[in-house]
């Protein structure tokens, strides 16, 4: 197992270049010399982000309409039995549909990657919680020189 000088989740820093991971095992390895533009900001942390908040409008529209539905059954005088699961059923949908929509609009610090015609994005969230963000960005700047932009970011 390699020494990293920076490790994370996603990916890990040494002299060699950018290490990204799996299960803290390096399945890629992007050397500096190949990284065409680094950014630091702030944006999503997910890569489906319309994915993502699609399904979530949908699940959280189907549990509108679905307690609706509930409310009708409520007030119907011919209704003679309501279930307990027609009454539960909207509540996971709403659960599900909310988070979804909160990590496709959530925007935290990321790193952004450019090699090629590859883009990587990847979490800075470990660095920022162990405050190790300046350390990192040190770093990052001595080895990519002029390809690093780093933009305003409040942490």
């Amino acid at each position: 197992m390699d020494i990293y000088d920076f490790e994370g989740t996603d990916f890990a820093l040494s002299s060699r270049g950018i290490h990204l991971l799996r299960s803290r095992y390096n399945y890629k390895t992007i050397e500096y010399e190949n990284v065409q533009k680094a950014v630091i900001e702030r944006g999503t942390e997910i890569h489906n982000v319309i994915v993502a908040f699609v399904l979530g409008v949908g699940l959280v529209t189907f549990a509108f309409f679905q307690t609706l539905y509930i409310i009708r059954l409520f007030n119907d005088p011919n209704a003679h039995t309501i279930y307990i699961e027609s009454i539960v059923l909207p509540l996971l949908p709403a659960l599900i549909g909310s988070y979804l929509i909160y990590i496709a609009i959530k925007k935290r610090p990321i790193l952004i990657i450019k090699s090629g015609k590859m883009k990587q994005k990847l979490r800075l969230r470990e660095f920022i919680r162990n405050n190790k963000i300046e350390d990192l960005k040190n770093y990052l700047s001595q080895k990519l020189s002029y390809k690093l932009s780093i933009d305003d970011i409040d942490i």
